[in-house]
């Protein structure tokens, strides 16, 4: 697989324990990093559910760059008894880790370990496999296909964990269920590529903002990217409050290209209307959002109450953004959108 202008890095599962000492330390701090002891004991009793990634020199020399480590277990969730032990005649298997050499990140390795892993065990004798992630890798492994399940109650270091599950098996449906697909297969026959949601923006509406939300501040209708072409839906109608406060300095904070898209934000002296989810905020709440990588905190902070601006929020879909912004203060983290960068139906 061509990364970049770089040698390919080939994928395949490998018996490397004694040839490499690989150490979760590679991809997670210390106080979340599994011991060289726990990989041996997974490798031992599990070595056909560990995955190799290999970048070969042109001399033939193999380096291991990332490999993904895993164990079985008869739960499909996700607990403290999946992460020590193993059963093998479980029907779920547990990722314990999914590591990339810090030299070959960002160049789609992790994607290929995990598209080729669930290649390899597509319809064969598993029926799922689970992981835990924060928060920040949730639009990573959705990407490749799993799909979040709930906040897990794992405690494993500092940050909080959310569940994800990719499904194995290939379940043929009853007859109804055959139908209602059938019939939603039709009716999307009949409808151009080019249909989209009757998307409107805040100007649209003669109140502004306050028009957008009920008498309990909430909005009244689902939030979408404003991109014209793009259907992805932020947030259901009802699961955010509207607030008015001072403007934060979003645009240029990290390397996101230019956006014509969206309306200029005032100087943080002045106030912008915004939607706000939380504190404290649950990312399941949307039903698509990007999010940046962890900004500098040496700047100022956010908000009165001394949170911090930590993640910008942008469309899963389309990656157009900054659409708002994440903080993080003494009662936890807070997502906020910018009402007029945000689009209605």
């Amino acid at each position: 697989m061509p990364i970049g202008s770089k040698r390919p890095v080939r994928v395949w599962i490998s018996h490397f324990l004694r040839v490499h000492r690989p150490t979760e330390s590679l991809a997670y701090p210390a106080d979340e990093a599994g011991s060289y002891e726990t990989f041996v004991y997974r490798h031992s009793v599990a070595s056909s559910l560990f995955l190799g990634a290999y970048d070969q020199s042109n001399d033939g020399e193999k380096r291991l760059v990332g490999f993904i480590c895993s164990t079985l277990s008869k739960s499909e969730k996700f607990t403290h008894g999946s992460m020590t032990t193993h059963d093998p005649e479980g029907k779920t298997i547990c990722i314990h880790s999914v590591c990339v050499d810090p030299g070959y990140q960002r160049r789609k390795v992790g994607s290929a370990l995990l598209e080729e892993y669930i290649r390899r065990w597509r319809d064969g004798p598993y029926d799922g496999i689970s992981l835990i992630a924060h928060e920040e890798l949730i639009n990573f492994y959705v990407a490749v296909g799993f799909k979040l399940i709930r906040k897990s109650e794992v405690v494993h270091g500092s940050k909080p964990w959310f569940e994800l599950r990719y499904s194995l098996q290939s379940h043929i449906p009853d007859a109804a269920t055959q139908r209602r697909v059938l019939e939603v297969l039709q009716g999307q026959s009949n409808q151009s590529e080019g249909d989209q949601p009757d998307k409107k923006l805040v100007s649209y509406f003669p109140g502004g903002p306050p028009e957008l939300a009920d008498e309990r501040g909430l909005n009244k209708l689902r939030l979408y990217c404003p991109r014209i072409a793009c259907r992805s839906i932020i947030l259901l109608a009802k699961t955010a409050t509207l607030v008015e406060r001072s403007s934060v300095t979003i645009d240029n904070r990290q390397n996101l290209p230019p956006q014509d898209l969206l309306p200029h934000l005032p100087a943080p002296s002045e106030s912008i209307s915004t939607w706000k989810v939380g504190p404290p905020a649950n990312p399941m709440v949307f039903e698509n959002i990007g999010f940046s990588k962890t900004l500098p905190t040496d700047g100022p902070p956010a908000a009165s109450d001394g949170s911090r601006l930590v993640k910008l929020l942008t469309c899963a879909e389309c990656d157009l953004g900054p659409l708002g912004w994440v903080e993080e203060g003494p009662n936890g983290a807070t997502y906020w959108l910018v009402a007029n960068r945000v689009g209605y139906t």
